[in-house]
């Protein structure tokens, strides 16, 4: 056989180092993109001191779990417990319940009243978490309470808890000078949000109109995780290969419902994971857990929502709370591969209550341990409680006083903020 000619000789040769350049520009990309998800997910960030002055809500050992929180008045919360965990995961029968807890360090109203007239002594009473009665309830369908929104009198909760999926549920609050009951109203279901675990957060702008976020692409097993299919596990594996690549798979839908009817839409933009949502004024916040951000929409009159704004933050956080002060409180995730599998979770778990101030920051402001530095520019972060314990998800915050929530650990957590200086 004939040797080939110099000239073809030399264009193989440059073929096979052009080849080869390309193996390693691939592989360093491959490589690159490894690092970078593992530095987001958490693994290279170091421990941070947790809070001291936290302790277990008392009232709060039988929540199955505390996902998310809503005030009902200005020192007044109202938590959902859902027990996620046997929803979503194991596939067990457990049914929730909705909890009402006074965060304010002064006394409610009625214990006042009751002061007034002698029957209690005057003193600052100590946050105790109390179940909800929740009348009306049909009684062929279980309370999984997951997101939850007020918009008094009503009280807007994800439920989990359909045969088949899962529904929002609507309740008509029932107040004795503190928040005492809960009377439901409907059901709203639609096949964009009905899929099991599905829906994840909800804010109402009217008594019949509501935006829902969905987390997922395809619903979760009816049964669980640990009992799904062999096709459910083929989708399980789909959706976290979209959730490792951060494809735009989950929407945000506009919901309008009355007797006769329901009619949902998806509105705004795709997200990776959209999972808190928080209204105020015009404004809808939606988290994107994957993505490390908090979009910002423009509530426009036919209902659609346009971006306005993109939040970028130091860590993937869970539920998003819009404070009066036009501040933003985050439930966060600082080591978000601690997260990914609730059934093998254990402590510790590195979690966080972020509160997110839009002014310019120093570098002495900013204290969220972060896997993306600092956050967006424009904003000053501060986790002003850290936990080692369970995943945070959420609470609500009263002053100096902190409701923290859990969706996968029993109970939930109190504390008392301290200084600016301090954690």
């Amino acid at each position: 056989r004939p040797a080939p000619s110099p000239g073809r000789a030399r264009r193989e040769k440059a073929l096979g180092l052009v080849r080869g350049l390309a193996s390693l520009a691939v592989l360093m990309v491959m490589v690159a993109g490894a690092y970078q998800t593992a530095s987001d997910l958490g693994y290279f960030l170091g421990e941070a001191p947790t809070s001291k002055n936290c302790r277990q809500l008392a009232g709060s050992a039988s929540f199955s779990s505390s996902e998310d929180a809503a005030l009902w008045r200005p020192s007044e919360a109202v938590v959902t417990a859902g027990g996620l965990r046997s929803a979503f995961y194991e596939g067990g029968n457990d049914e929730g319940a909705l909890f009402a807890v006074t965060l304010a360090d002064e006394t409610s109203t009625f214990v006042q009243s009751l002061q007034y007239i002698g029957l209690v002594p005057t003193y600052d009473v100590e946050p105790r978490a109390r179940r909800l009665v929740v009348e009306d309830w049909p009684s062929d369908k279980k309370f999984r309470p997951h997101g939850i929104y007020v918009r008094k009198p009503q009280i807007f909760v994800v439920n989990h808890g359909v045969e088949q999926g899962s529904s929002l549920e609507v309740f008509e609050g029932i107040d004795n000078g503190t928040l005492v009951g809960a009377k439901w109203l409907r059901s709203v279901e639609h096949p964009f949000i009905n899929g099991h675990g599905l829906p994840n957060s909800v804010v109402a702008v009217a008594s019949d109109e509501v935006y829902v976020t969905t987390w997922r692409y395809w619903s979760l097993p009816v049964r669980g995780v640990a009992r799904a299919s062999i096709l459910e596990r083929l989708q399980l594996s789909l959706q976290f290969a979209a959730s490792v690549l951060r494809l735009p798979v989950t929407r945000v839908y506009r919901c309008v419902f009355n007797d006769e009817a329901t009619s949902c839409s998806p509105v705004g933009a795709r997200h990776a994971m959209a999972n808190g949502i928080a209204l105020r004024g015009n404004m809808i916040y939606v988290v994107d857990v994957l993505r490390f951000s908090v979009t910002v929409y423009e509530r426009r009159r036919d209902g659609s929502l346009v971006v306005n704004d993109t939040i970028s933050l130091p860590h993937a956080a869970d539920n998003v709370y819009a404070l009066s002060d036009g501040s933003l409180l985050l439930g966060s995730m600082p080591k978000l591969h601690q997260c990914l599998d609730p059934l093998a979770q254990k402590p510790p778990v590195a979690g966080a209550l972020t509160l997110a101030v839009p002014r310019p920051p120093s570098p002495k402001d900013d204290r969220a341990v972060g896997v993306r530095g600092y956050g967006d520019s424009r904003w000053t972060f501060r986790d002003i409680v850290r936990t080692d314990g369970g995943q945070v998800s959420g609470g609500a915050l009263v002053g100096t006083r902190a409701l923290v929530g859990s969706p996968w650990d029993r109970g939930a957590l109190l504390c008392e903020l301290l200084g600016p200086d301090e954690v």
